[in-house]
């Protein structure tokens, strides 16, 4: 019994040091593929504030005078397509990840 609690410990000493246990996983950085995706994740998510903000400003102002809660409606399109593409688009990545390089 006291074998499973040591291993189901809280917290447990390492004999190594501190920084090296927080330095080691930033080589992670430098991947590609870490680079690409940080890349694409951060300009998808520019992309929406960019249209969220242009949205607002425009339609607030003639010739639509849209009040706010229809101007909340204006944004509401973009988070289904997004909600919905998340729900599907893994899937479909996975599919094609497996099926594709078959053909080559």
């Amino acid at each position: 019994m006291d074998m499973y609690c040591e291993r189901m410990r809280l917290l447990t000493t390492t004999s190594g040091s501190l920084s090296r246990v927080l330095i080691l996983p930033l080589h992670v950085i430098t991947l590609p593929k870490v680079v690409f995706t940080t890349i694409q994740f951060a300009s998808g998510v520019c992309w929406l504030v960019l249209l969220m903000s242009v949205v607002f400003v425009a339609s607030l102002a003639l010739p639509y005078n849209f009040d706010t809660q229809s101007a909340g409606f204006m944004v509401l399109g973009p988070f289904i397509e997004n909600v919905s593409g998340s729900i599907y688009g893994s899937p479909f990545a996975d599919w094609a990840v497996l099926r594709l390089p078959k053909r080559n």
